[in-house]
C-alpha cells in the first residue's frame, strides 16, 4: 500500500484514481525509497525547491529541472546506489529563465555538460545555489 509519508495527498489521490493498487515492484521499493531516504527522481522548480501541488497545476509554469540521484536503489537490495547524479534543466519559456542549481548530497559542484544554447560551449564547473540564467526555449544538463 502507499506510504503516506512518502507522497503528497494529492499524489496518493491521483494514483488511487488512475491506477487503483501499486503494482509488485511499486510495493517493494517505495518503502526503500523512504527508508534510504532517498528518492530517484525529483522534480524542481527553478528555485530549486521540489516542485509542489500548486506549482504542478499552475497553467503559466513553462520552466522546470529534474533530478536523477545516483544515489537511489539500483536493485532491491536495500541500499543506495552509486552512480551519478544528473540535472536536467528545460525552460520551454520564449524568454531567460533563472534555475538555480540546488545541492546535492555528497556533491561538490555542478558539470554543465549539454546547453542547448550554447553547443559549441565546453564543460564548465558551476557552484551550487549559483543561478543559471536559461536562455528561451532551450535545455542543460549537468
Amino acid at each position: 500500500m502507499l506510504s503516506k509519508t512518502s507522497f503528497h495527498p494529492s499524489v496518493i489521490a491521483w494514483f488511487d484514481e488512475q491506477f487503483g493498487a501499486p503494482t509488485r515492484p511499486q510495493a517493494e521499493a517505495w518503502p526503500l525509497i523512504e527508508e534510504l531516504d532517498v528518492k530517484d527522481v525529483t522534480w524542481l522548480s527553478p528555485a530549486g525547491d521540489e516542485m509542489s501541488a500548486v506549482q504542478w497545476q499552475d497553467s503559466a509554469a513553462r520552466c522546470l529541472a529534474m533530478l536523477l540521484d545516483g544515489r537511489a536503489q539500483e536493485s532491491g537490495i536495500k541500499r543506495r546506489g552509486g552512480d551519478t547524479t544528473i540535472l536536467l534543466l528545460y525552460n520551454a519559456h520564449f524568454d531567460v529563465s533563472n534555475f538555480v542549481l540546488p545541492a546535492v548530497p555528497e556533491g561538490k559542484s555542478w558539470e554543465r555538460l549539454i546547453d542547448t544554447n550554447s553547443p559549441d560551449g565546453g564543460p564548465a564547473s558551476l557552484s551550487f545555489g549559483q543561478v543559471f540564467a536559461m536562455q528561451g526555449r532551450s535545455f542543460a544538463a549537468f
